[in-house]
């Protein structure tokens, strides 16, 4: 049976591709910085105010990846946030992500 076979072979544009990591960057830090870092710290359980005060981002550019963290610097946010064999989960880092990821594709739009 006849067939035949297609190939593409894309050449790499580092201009094109800076353009998007510089977008990226931006967008990401921005949705951080101004949106998932506020909700996490409104959400976050208070009592001393001590995780809410250590909720921090950072942004930066890896081997030409684009990485974002949103951490708490606390020494129990992470129990917090996942619960412990006696005591009850208190999500606040993870819904604060989850509601706000989308905007970071429409600010990249916007930086394009």
């Amino acid at each position: 049976m006849p067939g035949f076979d297609v190939q593409f072979k894309f050449r790499p544009n580092p201009a094109a591709i800076a353009k998007l990591n510089g977008a990226l960057f931006r967008a990401l830090d921005e949705t951080l910085d101004i949106d998932i870092q506020t909700e996490a710290k409104d959400r976050s359980p208070y009592i001393t105010g001590m995780n809410r005060r250590s909720i921090g981002i950072e942004v930066e550019e890896v081997g030409g990846r684009v990485e974002g963290s949103i951490f708490t610097q606390s020494g129990y946010g992470g129990y917090l946030e996942i619960g412990t064999s006696k005591m009850a989960a208190q999500p606040y880092l993870w819904p604060a992500v989850e509601s706000h990821a989308p905007k970071i594709f429409e600010r990249m739009r916007r930086f394009l």
